[in-house]
């Protein structure tokens, strides 16, 4: 692989067989030593020569960036649907090299990132028996499946955080999220997995189960699917009170400020739908789900108007594009939004697309 043809391909200047010779090259030696070398020379060399990235004629992108986000996740979600299903390790890598086969949509952030990684991932060794922590961010707009060392398969909701050490040693497995993600765990009974949060920790041996705690949300909520998890609250001097067991299909909800928990049987398929590049809504007001739209559209979302909280909808969207979304919701609640485009920053980035909602009036 060389330069040249590379940054053909960032510049959407590829014939078809080049094109296809880029993404195999991606597939399977992107990670190898040459193949870090060369994206690391082509990050440095986008830093010191901007002219390399051709400007192009002028693009919808946020008809892009919606389809790009949407097209993505079902694709990587179907990929657990095929009748004879592949071994893990040739799925892992599909999935990976799908990853990257969208993210070069936008080469000088993949670059970065893959820059990070490997440097980071690669560098572990150094540190002697220093436990190495890694984090891991799922962008808004993006579901990141990833597998921790100890074979703990994770969903990453959009705009979620997950830190974990590369090795897990002592007497517990141990991650800290931040966002929502989806566990299953690899069953050690002699070494529990805890995910901590904010304010409280989800512990088990091996199960399933979603815990979703935004540090902007008011309470941390738990769905158990398989197993048994064990709720405890770490107080501000680190002392732990275990809080309560949960059995399969509970749903926990956790207070922060009020520090209260409730736990109930639920329908658990509208909280766990997401990992499936499905959005289930059930009777939710309007304000909790402009909070799931934002993230998983990546926009802002503005309700003008504080009745609009008072609706509640019930839907499942699966490709649906926002604008599909924001169409389908006026037809069945009293509303009218508008659509503000993302603007270009002065450092080449685009700000967020933001929704405004209002009431509809009577003669509108």
């Amino acid at each position: 692989m060389t330069k040249e043809l590379l940054y053909k391909y960032i510049n959407n200047e590829c014939t078809p067989e080049e094109l296809d010779a880029v993404l195999k090259w991606f597939e399977k030696e992107s990670d190898k030593i040459e193949g870090r070398a060369l994206l690391k020379q082509l990050w440095y060399d986008f830093g010191k020569n901007k002219s390399l990235l051709k400007e192009t004629a002028p693009v919808d992108y946020e008809r892009i960036l919606d389809k790009v986000h949407h097209n993505l996740n079902i694709s990587l979600m179907s990929k657990q649907d095929i009748p004879t299903r592949m071994r893990e390790k040739h799925r892992k890598r599909i999935l990976q090299f799908m990853t990257r086969a969208a993210a070069v949509l936008f080469i000088p952030v993949f670059l970065f990132a893959l820059f990070l990684y490997q440097e980071g991932y690669h560098g572990s060794g150094l540190n002697g028996d220093k436990p190495v922590y890694s984090e891991v961010f799922s962008p808004k707009g993006s579901i990141t499946v990833m597998d921790l060392p100890d074979g703990t398969k994770v969903w990453l909701n959009h705009g979620s955080h997950l830190g974990f050490p590369q090795r897990f040693t002592g007497k517990v497995r141990k991650v800290e999220l931040r966002g929502e993600g989806y566990f299953q765990v690899a069953h050690n009974p002699k070494k529990p997995f805890i995910v901590q949060t904010e304010k409280l920790q989800v512990m088990a041996l091996g199960t399933e189960f979603n815990v979703s705690a935004y540090p902007e949300d008011k309470a941390i909520t738990t769905v158990l699917l398989k197993g048994k998890v064990q709720l405890r609250h770490v107080n501000a001097e680190g002392k732990i009170h275990p809080l309560l067991e949960m059995k399969p299909d509970q749903l926990s909800i956790f207070y922060k400020k009020q520090k209260k928990l409730i736990c109930r049987t639920e329908n658990t398929d509208k909280y766990i739908s997401w990992k499936d590049g499905r959005l289930v809504f059930c009777n939710d007001p309007l304000n909790q789900i402009a909070k799931r739209l934002s993230r998983w559209y990546n926009v802002d979302i503005i309700l003008k108007d504080p009745q609009l909280s008072q609706y509640t909808y019930t839907a499942t969207f699966v490709d649906e594009t926002l604008p599909q979304v924001l169409a389908l919701m006026k037809l069945a609640t009293p509303i009218n939004y508008r659509i503000y485009p993302r603007v270009k920053q002065k450092d080449g980035s685009f700000s967020s697309l933001k929704v405004v909602i209002t009431m509809k009036k009577d003669n509108t």
